[in-house]
C-alpha cells in the first residue's frame, strides 16, 4: 500500500512568535541610543537613556535642598558645640562666685550677673540642642525625598526586559518621546524572539476544510531557497486563515 499526503500550499508572512514593545514611563529627549535595528540583546542590557527635563530638575531641586539641610545640621551641631563650651565656663564661674558670695568677697550685684550669666548659658545650650534634633529630622524627611526622585529618574533609563533581537527601531538620537505615564507613550522599539517563529497563511476557501489543528508544514523562506523548515498548524482563524507555527 501506498501512503497518500493531501498538501495545501498558500502564501503567507513569518512573524516573531513572542514580540515585546518598549515604551519609557517618561516623557523626554533621546539622549543615549545603544542599540540598532537586528542587534541581538540581552535581558538586563542597557538600551535607552532619557533625558526628562520636568523629573532631572525635581530630582536637582530634592539634592540642592537635601545638602542645604545637611550643612544646616553641620551649623546647629557647632552651635551646640559652642555652647557647651560657654555653658562649661559660665557654669565653671558661677560655682566659684557662689562660694565667694557665700565668703562676702564679692558683691550681690557681681553674683546676680554672674548667675544671669550662666543662666543664659543653660538657655542657650538646650535651645542648640533643640535644635540640633529639628535639623537631624528635617535631614530625615528630606532624605526619601531624593530616594523617591532618583528612583523616578531611573525610570528613564530602558533596560531589555527579555533576550531577542531588535526587531523594529522607531527612535532616533534626539527624538522627544511622550511617557506612558501621560497617555499611551511612544513605542520606542520593539525585541523579538527569534528561536520561535510564526508564519501567518492565507488559505483559499476551497482547500481550508482540508487543514486541521496539528497537521505538518513544510515552509519555504525567499532569504533561505535551497532550505525548508518543519512546523505545524496551531490555529485556523475563523476567516479563513490558518497559522503556521516553525
Amino acid at each position: 500500500d501506498r501512503k497518500v499526503m493531501e498538501t495545501v500550499t498558500a502564501s503567507g508572512k513569518i512573524q516573531p512568535e513572542t514580540e515585546v514593545k518598549l515604551s519609557s514611563e517618561v516623557s523626554g529627549e533621546v539622549t543615549e541610543l545603544l542599540v540598532k535595528e537586528g542587534d541581538v540583546v540581552k535581558k538586563g542590557q542597557l538600551l535607552v537613556k532619557v533625558r526628562p527635563d520636568v523629573l532631572k530638575s525635581g530630582y536637582d531641586r530634592a539634592v540642592a535642598s537635601y545638602s542645604s539641610q545637611k550643612a544646616s545640621v553641620a551649623g546647629a551641631a557647632q552651635l551646640l558645640r559652642q555652647s557647651e563650651g560657654t555653658f562649661a565656663n559660665e557654669e565653671a564661674i558661677y560655682k566659684r562666685n557662689v562660694e565667694l558670695f557665700n565668703k562676702k568677697v564679692i558683691s550681690l550685684a557681681e553674683f546676680d550677673a554672674a548667675k544671669a550669666a550662666y543662666t543664659t548659658s543653660k538657655t542657650n545650650l538646650a535651645r542648640a540642642r533643640a535644635d540640633l534634633t529639628a535639623a537631624k529630622f528635617n535631614l530625615g524627611q528630606k532624605g526619601p525625598n531624593v530616594q523617591e526622585a532618583s528612583a523616578n529618574l531611573a525610570k528613564a533609563t530602558i533596560f531589555a526586559p527579555v533576550d531577542g533581537v531588535i526587531s523594529k527601531l522607531s527612535v532616533e538620537l534626539g527624538d522627544r518621546i511622550l511617557g506612558t505615564a501621560q497617555n499611551a507613550g511612544t513605542e520606542i522599539m520593539r525585541i523579538s524572539n527569534l528561536s520561535s517563529m510564526e508564519v501567518n497563511v492565507d488559505v483559499n476557501e476551497n482547500d481550508i476544510n482540508r487543514v486541521k489543528v496539528g497537521d505538518s508544514a513544510a515552509i519555504e523562506v525567499d532569504a533561505f531557497a535551497d532550505k525548508k523548515f518543519k512546523g505545524v498548524v496551531t490555529e485556523i482563524a475563523s476567516s479563513s486563515k490558518d497559522v503556521g507555527s516553525a
